[in-house]
């Protein structure tokens, strides 16, 4: 199972939409994978979430991303997708894994559809027509 992903993309409203539909196809093969499926499942017992409490899942998942998660840019020039099955392995072992809003955006997704929740990504830009947008999050 490849770790990330490395594939050229286009610059401006293209390339930000082959980047949001990679990150879909990463997160929806993320579904297939126990690790993802087990740890989305212990966020949410852990927290004492149970049955259908929507509400309560989202947080317990947002407290645990905030909890692992560190930021750390991609290389320049370069556009990293991770996969949720890398980021929990780190996880797992060092306690946080490294990555930009993006890795972020795909892991918050994961582990939400994981325990029965719907996720979309929202992408936002700041002025500039050059790069449309350079920020993504998880809307759980």
């Amino acid at each position: 199972m490849a770790t990330t992903l490395r594939q050229f993309i286009f610059g401006g409203d293209l390339g930000s939409l082959q980047t949001l539909q990679r990150m879909k196809r990463v997160v929806n093969q993320g579904l297939a994978d126990p690790l993802v499926i087990e740890t989305a499942r212990g966020i949410v017992e852990n927290a004492g979430v149970t049955g259908r409490d929507e509400a309560g899942k989202y947080l317990a998942i947002r407290e645990w991303l905030f909890e692992h998660l560190a930021f750390m840019p991609d290389p320049l020039g370069v556009e990293l997708l991770s996969t949720p099955h890398y980021m929990l392995t780190r996880i797992r072992r060092s306690e946080f894994v490294s990555g930009d809003y993006d890795d972020a955006a795909i892991l918050g997704a994961a582990l939400g559809k994981a325990v029965g929740l719907r996720a979309k990504f929202r992408a936002l830009g700041f002025a500039s027509p050059r790069r449309p947008f350079q920020h993504v999050y998880t809307l759980l």
